[in-house]
């Protein structure tokens, strides 16, 4: 076994790859209230 290159499974030696941003997604617009008829 080499000393200098020692497999940890410890999260901080892990690298993993930048995630691509997800695109934010749209609200949707609130449909206006329809005025109850009288």
């Amino acid at each position: 076994m080499n000393g200098e290159f020692i497999i940890n499974d410890a999260p901080e030696s892990y690298v993993a790859p930048e995630p691509e941003p997800e695109p934010e997604p749209e609200p949707e617009p609130e449909p206006e209230p329809e005025p109850e008829p009288e």
